[in-house]
């Protein structure tokens, strides 16, 4: 095989404290730091037993074919573990965040290892002020990545995991000179909606299901129209929920923070729409009632494809709460999940199909108006 043709290869073991230290730091700018270092630990559920894997790749800037780091690790990974059907927690230490074609390639890697779960913790944003390379992150996140910035925790991980240390211990030093911005800056690049998701990830997260196992995130597809003197204003997008085990944020409270930031005006009259992938807990229920105090010329519907916790009281309280205070509530029908498609998906064109979208319908339809009832 030619020298330039990426194929699967080892992992070093660990680096040299210098280039640590050199390549690593928060920073917003980082002038001759053209290399990218992926740190990385796999997790593995085998029978009984846990497996782990750890090391460290670097980008391959051969002129003909460079090979970025992310791209090292998934030709890696598919060589070392074949099998598509076990669980693994995978978990990368980057110093640089991935482009566009490496989250486009690792969402596809996802897609073929539905049991693994992935999370990013980034030293830096690679061009985070470029459109196409805050898509490329929300595509990550829309794929269930769980995206962050590294804080001195993550550092003093790598310092003991993937460092030549030499007992030497670890010193924070200039690490974390730019870590407030950046992690304001990946904030709020997942904080703005996304565009549309993909065709697979809405027909496994939205359908009509009783109980949906593995399926622990929310997806909500809103649209925003405003009378705005003579013209109409209309807006669109898509929140998941942030599930970081520090702050986590759900996809509802996601959509009031950008929409108090987006429409500062309490006067006009605006039209929501929500389609969501599950009903609003009771915590979102009781800060959607007191959005709907501040925005009295507002009106919200909700059409929601799951009920969450149907069974449990305090989670039929929170819905009728939001009925009482005049948000329309339903479940999403066919109508709906066609609307979704033409609109909220990257369909390419494809014509929409039910599939199995609407299996547990009926049952979700009597069920929401038995609890508003």
């Amino acid at each position: 095989m030619e020298p330039w043709r990426p194929s699967p290869r080892n992992p070093m073991d660990r680096i040299d404290p210098k280039t640590f230290h050199f390549q690593f730091p928060n920073l917003r700018y980082a002038s001759g730091r053209k290399l990218c270092y992926l740190c990385f630990q796999v997790e593995r559920d085998y029978f009984y037993y846990n497996d782990s894997d750890w090391g460290v790749f670097r980008n391959k800037v051969h002129p003909r074919a460079p090979c970025h780091a992310e791209q090292s690790f998934l030709f890696w990974f598919r060589d070392q573990y074949p099998c598509r059907d076990e669980y693994y927690n995978v978990t990368w230490f980057l110093s640089w965040s991935p482009c566009p074609t490496c989250a486009e390639e690792v969402v596809e890697f996802l897609e073929e290892y539905r049991n693994l779960t992935l999370s990013i913790f980034t030293s830096r944003l690679y061009y985070f002020y470029n459109p196409n390379y805050q898509q490329g992150l929300r595509k990550l996140w829309d794929a269930g990545v769980q995206l962050d910035i590294m804080s001195c925790d993550e550092f003093e991980y790598c310092w003991d995991n993937f460092v030549y240390h030499k007992e030497k211990r670890f010193q924070k030093r200039n690490l974390l000179k730019d870590y407030g911005f950046l992690a304001a800056e990946l904030q709020e690049i997942l904080r703005n909606p996304m565009d549309r998701i993909d065709p697979k990830t809405f027909h496994f997260q939205f359908p009509n299901l009783r109980y949906a196992s593995g399926r622990k995130l929310c997806y909500l597809c809103f649209q925003v129209e405003r009378d705005y003197f003579y013209y109409n204003d209309s807006d669109w997008g898509v929140f998941r929920n942030k599930v970081h085990p520090w702050a986590p944020c759900h996809a509802e409270q996601c959509f009031l923070s950008w929409f108090r930031d987006q429409y500062p005006y309490r006067d006009e009259d605006y039209n929501v729409t929500w389609f969501l992938s599950w009903s609003p807990c009771p915590t979102c229920a009781e800060e959607v009632v007191e959005f709907l105090e501040e925005y009295r010329n507002l009106t919200l519907s909700i059409f929601t494809s799951r009920l969450y916790y149907f069974w449990h009281p305090s989670y039929q309280e929170g819905l009728c709460k939001l009925w009482d205070a005049g948000v329309q509530l339903d479940i999403m029908s066919c109508d709906e999940f066609e609307y979704c498609w033409d609109n909220f998906v990257y369909h390419k064109g494809k014509r929409f199909q039910r599939w199995n979208l609407l299996k547990d319908y009926d049952f979700l339809a009597a069920k929401l108006q038995e609890i508003l009832r």
